[in-house]
């Protein structure tokens, strides 16, 4: 998946686990954390504080995936690596009786703090409270150690701590589940300080936690409810034995005691949907992996033991410290009876099968995801998307009251579904209709969603048959209704996402003037305003956290939806897609895979799909495979910008005879600077790009700023003032600073949100230096010199495409290099020859990309689209 500009992005998408390390990186100290509707914690941006630096996106490990991690995942990725293992318990008796299983996590805190290995050990500890809540502790006492005791089963933030951690320098132990180590590799890779202080991982199985509506549900249940201050256990071997019963009372007092089983029962009802698409059960970033003995013979069943994997020397080294310091009493065990005991099988299987329905609900993918595509099966299940649904649905309800109380309806649908009677289907349809119950009191309106109508409950239209109908009906009754055509991929924040709408509507509306065009919105952008002054149709695509309920839209009449503007997909006739580089391994599997079921869909309902010039690729693993065969199995044209994309393409599908070659069709579009627009202070441009951190190699990212800096530098030595302009929206504008900064002088940032403009004011610039592709289509396609840096092959053949590689120079290249081409591009005396070649290439790719509009408006003008639809049935027929 793509890296948003703040965490809040994340959160939308349900891709959160709450592990903290956002708020730990951020600099503005912008991120707080807040408890949602349905007992999630959710980081919230303080939008005054945020810089949009992009930096708790990049240490996010739902979005990024860290250098540990990922050579973590080459090896055993739902395993890990094992160099022994143990089982047993603390040798102290107060640990031990106080503990969940066997306190050797507690033991191995104290061993480090008293032998002064550390100063703290980073944990959490259920304090009580009206109602109850996890804490993150920095302890550095036997007592703190002994308060942070049992497991807690909730969503903390653990990694949240780290920024004191860093004011303070002390060393640490950190105690923390698998999310909580991806994020801290993440962390390392940015800022390694961070990682630096933690001497010691000492990681928590995790099958999954419960949100914190879990806690409020079991008070419930134990018949405590709004009685004030609360003291609550998950697990408490002391009421009666191992492994313990869930303990919850008022300080001091007698507590009410319910049965383990209670706890097991609602475990289906409370978990995040985001732990279901986790792979990391057992913790295999970590030194040292402690976990419930479960399936290991002669344990001691009563007063509990532990189970303890070493994964690494320092782990190693660290455990038999602690036993010759008879802090632990250990015998060895095997690591095969611990993978079996914890089911690492099925695992597999259940993450597989709800990574499936994760994408078949239209959601992005964690980062990670990529990396472990293909290594797991699953048998088809109704029962993955089912609890999909219901954690999605959790933050729908008014109140705790109405959600605790659905929850309850949940539990006794459960039951009888065990029993046969209900179906999974019918439960099924109760759950849509929760996603889509209206609020009418929206406990926070910043992180829930935009959905304002509900289906009837058990209702599930089908989309796809339903487009067809309509269809038979328009044919049947003999109407002619204009064409619709949809702009796929474009937006208005990129402005090369916003010049490509602007260079379909210039071709296509002279060519069929009685098409309308529509597009839909997207997250985070300008929307109707933007869309309605280019006479673009707001399609009604719905969604809620990611996922897609577009037949919501159908329950309008067609009277209120002509009289807002709103057209249903199933009334497109034609899809043009202009996403310009979506599709490939840069950017996960989700978007081929989706964009290929929709294609399939999109034909069978009689629609043309054609995707404009764009970069693609490459492909690499069998699930992106599939399905970019799929798609070009469906499509009606798909355009490579390059021979390098098309190549791609031609790995998967030999010689596809739709797949054809065009370039940036941008360059048909004519630009206008500003009226009050001044040239003579505007020689030479500087185009930053947040893509080259993001979308390059830590050590390449580090030296773009440099880069940047050098070609200041050496302009201003000849005398030149070059300014900054911004393209790509929001998300450059750092990189900006950021030069602004290291030049130690005032530079001017334009920001112009007009995409034609800015156009304009690039052809009258003698120099562009830039990372953004379609910024340097706008001016090369004018005969303007320019200077690249890129993160794709699509950069290269671009420069090869307009007689003038060598002016795309690598960003490590050395100072005297770089100096020289800037001198050859602004002397007159030698620039001369290269200005030409790159005229004269321009004039080629203009009559490129005109003949490219030829072909696509031959298939999608009306007559014609009839006339080969007509053909194409025939000559199946006569097959």
């Amino acid at each position: 998946m793509t890296v948003s500009e703040n965490i809040s992005h994340i959160v939308e998408k349900r891709l959160c686990c709450s592990c903290g390390a956002c708020a730990a990186i951020c600099r503005g100290e912008a991120i707080s954390f807040r408890e949602t509707p349905g007992g999630h914690l959710f980081p919230v941006v303080d939008e005054e504080r945020c810089t949009a630096c992009g930096l708790c996106c990049r240490v996010c490990p739902s979005a990024t995936v860290g250098a540990e991690l990922l050579a973590a995942l080459r090896s055993s990725p739902f395993e890990g690596k094992a160099l022994e293992c143990h089982v047993g318990k603390a040798a102290d008796r107060e640990l031990y009786a106080n503990s969940q299983s066997g306190g050797i996590v507690s033991a191995i805190l104290l061993h480090l703090l008293e032998t002064d290995q550390i100063g703290a050990a980073v944990v959490s500890a259920m304090t009580p409270g009206d109602p109850p809540r996890p804490v993150v502790l920095f302890a550095q006492s036997r007592e703190e150690i002994l308060s942070a005791q049992k497991s807690k089963y909730c969503p903390i933030p653990v990694l949240g701590i780290l920024s004191e951690v860093r004011k303070r320098g002390l060393p640490i132990a950190l105690v923390g589940l698998p999310c909580h180590f991806h994020g801290l590799s993440s962390l390392a890779d940015i800022d390694s300080s961070l990682g630096e202080l933690v001497k010691h991982k000492i990681g928590l199985v995790c099958d999954r936690i419960l949100t914190y509506r879990a806690i409020d549900y079991l008070i419930q249940q134990a018949g405590l409810a709004a009685t004030g201050t609360l003291k609550f256990d998950f697990r408490d071997k002391a009421h009666p034995g191992y492994p313990g019963n869930v303990v919850i009372g008022p300080p001091g007092l007698e507590p009410t005691v319910l049965p383990d089983g209670a706890r097991n029962r609602i475990k289906n009802a409370f978990t995040p949907a985001r732990c279901r698409v986790c792979f990391d059960k057992m913790n295999i970033l970590s030194d040292i992996t402690v976990c419930d003995p479960h399936g290991l013979k002669k344990i001691d069943r009563k007063g509990g033991e532990s189970a303890v994997i070493v994964r690494t020397e320092l782990g190693r080294t660290l455990i038999r410290e602690a036993v010759a310091d008879r802090r632990l009493l250990l015998r060895e065990t095997d690591y095969g009876t611990i993978s079996r005991g914890q089911k690492i099988e099925r695992k597999r299987i259940e993450w597989s099968g709800y990574a499936e329905a994760w994408q078949d609900l239209g959601m992005d993918l964690p980062a990670a995801y990529p990396h472990l595509a293909g290594i797991a099966g699953h048998t088809p299940d109704d029962k993955y998307k089912a609890n999909l649904l219901s954690a999605l649905a959790l933050d729908r309800h008014d109140s705790q009251e109405a959600l605790l109380a659905s929850v309850e309806a949940l539990l006794k649908e459960e039951k009888q579904v065990k029993k046969g009677r209900k179906t999974l289907p019918r439960r099924i349809g109760h759950l849509l209709e929760s996603v889509f119950k209206v609020s009418k009191h929206p406990s926070n309106p910043e992180v829930h969603g935009n959905i304002q109508a509900a289906p009837a409950a058990g209702i599930q239209p089908d989309p796809l048959h339903r487009g067809r109908d309509q269809k038979r009906m328009k044919n049947v009754k003999g109407e002619e209704s204009p064409m619709l055509i949809e702009i796929k991929g474009a937006g208005f924040t990129n402005k090369g996402a916003e010049l490509m709408l602007h260079a379909v509507l210039k071709a296509v509306k002279p060519a069929i003037p009685e098409a309308s065009f529509a597009m839909a919105p997207r997250y985070g952008q300008p929307s109707y305003g933007a869309r309605a002054r280019l006479g673009l149709l707001q399609k009604a695509t719905l969604s809620r956290h990611g996922i897609s309920w577009d037949f919501i839209g159908k329950m309008f009449p067609r009277e209120i939806r002509e009289m807002y503007g709103v057209v249903l997909d199933d009334e497109i006739d034609v899809i043009l897609d202009v996403s310009g580089y979506a599709y490939g391994d840069a950017f996960g599997e989700h978007k081929t895979i989706l964009m290929a079921k929709q294609t399939a869909e999109w034909k069978g309902q009689g629609k043309k799909v054609i995707l404009l010039p764009q970069a693609l690729g490459p492909f690499s693993s069998q699930r992106i495979r599939d399905a970019l065969k799929k798609l070009v199995d469906n499509a009606d044209l798909i355009f490579a910008r390059d021979p390098v994309s098309y190549a791609y393409v031609n790995d998967v599908v030999a010689a596809p005879a739709n797949v054809k070659i065009a370039p940036d069709f941008t360059n048909l579009v004519s630009g206008a600077a500003p009226e009050n627009w001044s040239a003579e202070g505007h020689r030479v441009c500087i185009i930053p790009s947040h893509q080259m951190t993001d979308k390059t190699s830590k050590t390449e990212g580090t030296r773009y700023i440099p880069f940047l800096l050098q070609c200041l530098e050496h302009m201003s030595a000849r005398g030149i003032t070059p300014f900054l302009l911004i393209h790509g929206g929001k998300k450059d504008l750092p990189a900006a600073r950021q030069l602004q900064e290291a030049a130690s002088r005032n530079i001017e940032i334009l920001s112009e949100q007009d995409p034609l403009k800015i156009k304009g004011i690039l052809g009258q610039c003698d120099l562009v230096i830039a990372s953004r592709f379609h910024a340097l289509v706008s001016a090369l396609s004018q005969g303007v010199l320019c200077i690249g840096a890129g993160w794709s092959h699509k950069y290269e053949t671009l420069f090869a495409d307009y007689g003038c590689p060598e002016l795309l120079i690598p960003i490590d290249e050395n100072n005297r290099r770089i100096g020289e081409v800037i001198d050859r591009v602004l002397e007159p005396e030698r620039n001369g020859f290269i200005r030409e070649k790159v005229r004269s290439a321009a004039g080629i790719q203009r009559q490129r990309a005109a003949g490219m509009w030829e072909e696509v408006l031959e298939i999608i003008r009306p007559g014609t689209a009839k006339m080969k639809n007509d053909e194409t049935a025939h000559g199946r027929k006569a097959g």
